[in-house]
């Protein structure tokens, strides 16, 4: 019975020959738009393993519970002294809360408005007291800045609220040698023309007197899995919002990028270096290859579309699920063994 229905489709092949190659295109035609409209990449990394296996479902019990946790964008911004990191990174969070459509959640984990008031309750009550007795200390000093906080009030402040006190033996020289080398530096930066900072808190907290200060933000942004880079539009946005700021000119802050999300954008964006150039090497070996085995421009070009139309005809044929990567390997070899095939037949047709 199915000997009998194959010599029957041959023998009507052979004497229809422009009709099977006319239905050929048309459902070559007809699977490219199927796999068109109902086949789309997947670039999220989890749904290339399988989900039932227990540690992923445990993967996924995680990130329902801690939603934050992963798909993250870290921004690190750099300044000259912590104030000016911290101020960038307010502005730019401020900036980024503005834009729902890219970001799910922007949040500060080690600044904001909750530690510039409330950060007296993390450190140690030994600190606390060596803080606050500075300050103390301090007072005819910070009064005097609070009035007048430009370089003259400073220079002013130190001729007027030091000279004495130091002439009276109520402080002494040594005690004064870090704030006033500091200060010098950072005036003799300011006249040479170059950029500077002086910090009172890295003058009061040595823990806080980085070089250059750091301030970070955490951003889940909006991915797009249809896209080869799925976070590159927020990414984009972030670059966007921070040069609108002028973050640089305000306050000395550069801004990069870091984190989960960017690195797998990075990952798959390697994927287009050099994807044209090696595409049409490949092409030419594999044309070659044809030539030499067959010596027909007719036979070649028939093997080109038998491969194209079965990759179309397995996309096809298969079920829509998110195990994209293993479905496209299975494309893969379909087009494969269709291709060895035609190139039997006509290795044969050749030989006879």
């Amino acid at each position: 019975m199915l000997k009998s229905s194959i010599v029957r489709l041959v023998a009507y092949s052979v004497r229809h020959p422009l009709r099977i190659i006319a239905l050929s295109i048309v459902l070559a035609v007809l699977s490219g738009i199927y796999v068109a409209h109902h086949f789309k990449i997947n670039t999220d990394i989890s749904r290339l393993i399988e989900t039932d296996k227990q540690w992923s479902t445990l993967e996924h019990a995680m990130d329902q519970a801690f939603p934050d946790r992963g798909e993250t964008v870290l921004v690190v911004v750099e300044a000259r002294a912590p104030e000016f990191a911290d101020a960038a990174a307010n502005a730019l969070t401020a900036a980024l809360k503005a834009e729902p459509k890219e970001f799910v959640a922007v949040s500060q984990p080690a600044g904001g408005p909750f530690f510039e008031h409330n950060g007296l309750l993390f450190p140690s009550t030994e600190e606390v007291m060596s803080t606050t007795s500075q300050l103390v200390q301090s007072r005819p000093l910070v009064n005097t800045l609070a009035h007048d906080p430009s370089l003259t009030g400073l220079a002013g402040t130190l001729t007027t609220s030091l000279l004495l006190p130091l002439q009276i033996g109520q402080v002494k020289l040594s005690d004064m040698s870090r704030l006033l080398s500091q200060s010098a530096n950072t005036l003799d930066l300011v006249l040479a023309g170059k950029p500077a900072a002086f910090s009172w808190r890295a003058f009061v907290d040595k823990s806080a007197a980085t070089n250059p200060a750091r301030a970070f933000v955490v951003v889940q942004p909006v991915v797009n899995y249809d896209a080869l880079e799925p976070g590159a539009s927020a990414s984009k946005a972030i670059r966007d919002t921070a040069a609108s700021l002028h973050l640089d000119s305000r306050y000395g802050a550069s801004v990069r990028l870091t984190g989960e999300q960017p690195l797998a954008d990075e990952e798959f964006a390697s994927v287009k270096d050099g994807a044209v150039l090696n595409g049409i090497g490949t092409f030419v070996v594999v044309l070659v290859i044809l030539w030499l085995a067959l010596r027909s421009g007719r036979m070649i070009a028939a093997v080109f579309h038998h491969a194209l139309r079965g990759t179309s005809d397995h996309r096809g044929a298969r079920p829509h699920d998110g195990r994209r990567a293993e479905h496209d390997l299975g494309c893969v070899h379909g087009a494969v063994r269709r291709t060895r095939r035609g190139l039997r037949r006509a290795v044969r047709r050749q030989v006879s």
